[in-house]
Formats: structure tokens, sequence, C-alpha cells
């Protein structure tokens, strides 16, 4: 899998080299360099390398903002690499499209673009409901013809507007704070979270940050965190999200995690399919219920992972022997059950 990099700074007077030096020693035969500010989506170097990357090679960068300043460009950055089969990684950020964990990571940033998505779509209507309650209808002929009257009161509007989307941002934040910092403590069975606003005063143009404290360890961002830690404070936001904005479409989602699982099940988040010794602790002392499922075909792979051409003792040889022939002996008696039912 060829790794091809991705460098940019600002201005022309700050140094592509540790950026380099990082891109290459993650294994970066070819790194495209860039000297134009984050907020500029018009960069020639990102622009050829995402018309000439090919399918199976990766997007490195060092961090996410040296690609994207906002969460719309980023996302629409990686769905264009996904619809050309490449994929994408940033070196400080726990995002990684090859692995399991960074695309959770991913589904986690896509909730919250959605969210922000949300929170815009409001606001237009209610700048809308506030203009035709005042008689007004799209189009201008005062602003189109420079009117200054015009121009002074449509500012206000924006300004108007502007007061309302950081009210309803600030709200939906703290909303939002709330329901993470409550999973986070129930999924670790202790511990604190939160959500900061950085690098700006105002909300509308913050960036988000969290910061999370399992039981025992000291408050840490989350690329800080060990993977099983990201994945359940992942799991937290995501859900703190359901919790704000409602699940809308989404019928399920994927939780690798059999603890977080079952802490979901416990706060009320929906079900889930488990094994019965898996949940019998809880099952005993009723911290969960179980739903009986008839006719269910459930099968899970199971694979044994030997170093190829190395050496098998012969114990390791009759476990096995007797894994093949326990194996067989159930994969033939789930399938006459499933004959029975057919003829049934």
């Amino acid at each position: 899998m060829s790794l091809i990099g991705y460098a940019r700074v600002s201005t022309g007077e700050q140094t592509l080299d540790p950026q380099r030096l990082e891109l290459r020693a993650a294994g970066c035969a070819i790194i495209h360099e860039e000297h134009t500010s984050g907020a500029d989506r018009t960069r020639p170097a990102l622009g050829r390398l995402l018309a000439t990357i090919r399918p199976g090679e990766t997007l490195v960068v060092v961090r996410l903002d040296r690609l994207a300043r906002s969460l719309s460009h980023l996302l629409q950055v990686i769905e264009t690499l996904e619809a050309k089969g490449a994929h994408f990684r940033s070196l400080g950020d726990p995002i990684d499209t090859t692995t399991a964990q960074g695309k959770f990571s991913l589904q986690v940033m896509g909730a919250v673009a959605e969210l922000e998505r949300a929170l815009i779509r409001e606001r237009t209507k209610a700048g809308l409901r506030a203009a035709r309650a005042q008689g007004r209808v799209g189009g201008n002929p005062a602003l189109k013809a420079g009117d200054r009257e015009a121009i002074r009161k449509l500012r206000q509007g924006i300004a108007s507007l502007n007061r309302e989307g950081r009210d309803r941002l600030l709200a939906a934040f703290d909303t939002v704070n709330r329901n993470f910092t409550t999973l986070f403590t129930h999924l670790f069975g202790g511990g604190e979270a939160a959500l900061h606003l950085i690098e700006s005063d105002d909300p509308l143009e913050a960036g988000l940050e969290i910061i999370a404290k399992p039981p025992g360890k000291k408050p840490q961002t989350l690329s800080l965190l060990s993977g099983g830690e990201q994945a359940l404070t992942s799991i937290a936001l995501v859900f703190a999200l359901f919790l704000t904005h409602g699940l809308g479409e989404v019928a399920w989602t994927p939780v690798d995690s059999l603890t977080a699982q079952k802490r979901l099940v416990e706060a009320g988040l929906g079900i889930a399919l488990l094994s019965h010794s898996n949940a019998a602790e809880e099952l005993r002392t009723s911290a969960i219920a179980t739903i009986r499922v008839g006719n269910l075909t459930a099968s899970h792979e199971v694979v044994a992972v030997t170093r190829h051409g190395g050496f098998l003792s012969a114990a390791s040889r009759r476990l096995l022997d007797i894994i093949r022939a326990d194996f067989t002996k159930a994969r033939g008696t789930n399938a006459s059950r499933r004959n029975k039912v057919r003829r049934a």
C-alpha cells in the first residue's frame, strides 16, 4: 500500500521541514507541498493529489488541520478519496480509514457535522420565518441598487441571525456536553469527560476538543487515550448526539466493545445481541433483562491462526483436531435444525 504525504503551511516564511520529517518517517515516498491558508479550499497541490491518487493508496497528513480547517471540508476530501478507492490517515489524530477504529472515529466526526448542518438549517429557517413575518420575500431591489439604508438593515439582520445562531449552538453544545459527560461516566464506571470550545471566543468559529479522564488517570485529549479508551469515549459522544438530536434514520450502530454494549443497554439506549454467558453477571443483578427471540439464525466466524510454516507441537495439533471436530459437528446440527424449520 503506497503512502502519499501532504504538507501545508500558511505563509512562505514558515518551514515545511518538521512535516516532511514526520511524513518520511511514516513511509511516505512522495510528498505534495503547499504554501496557502487553511481557509482557502482552492489549493492546486491538494487538487493534483486528489486527481492522481490511485485505488489502494493512502493520503497521509501530520495533523488534520494541515488538510482542512473545517469539518465539512475534511469530510468532503475523504468522500473524494473513498470514491476513488483510496484511504486517509492522520499521524497525530485517531483517524485511519484503513482500520475499524479509524472508521468509527470518522463516523463520530460525521455525526458532529450532521449536528452542525442541522443547526445551520434551523438558523436559516428562523431567518426566513422572521422575514416572512415582516412581509419580506426573496430578492431586494434596494440592495442591488446599492441603497445604504437597505445595506444597513441587511447587516443588522445578519448580526441578529448570528446572535440567534450562537444562542442555538451554545444551547445544543451544553445539552450534548451534559449527555456526553453522563454517558462517559456510565460507560467507564467512573471518571469524567467534557467537550471544550477552543481557538475562538465566538462559538460559530471555535473548534472542538474532547478532554477525558478515565478512572485512575489524569485528564487527556482523545488522541492520547489508549485504543480501547478512545473507542468508549467515541461511543459516548455518538450516543450523546443521538440523545440530543434524535436517531433520525439510524436503526442500529455497530459497537465492538462488549462492556459498552451492556452499559448502553443499562442506560436505556436500545438493545444488544449478546450470548447469555456474556451478560450473566448483569442478568444476575437484574441490571438488564432478556428478550427471547424465536427462530434466530445467528453465526460468527471463528478461525484458528498459526504462523506459516511454523512448528506445531503434538498438543497443538490435537487441539486443532478437537476444534475442527466440534465445529463440524455444531455446523451439521445447526444445518439440520434449519432444514427442519424450512420443512415445517
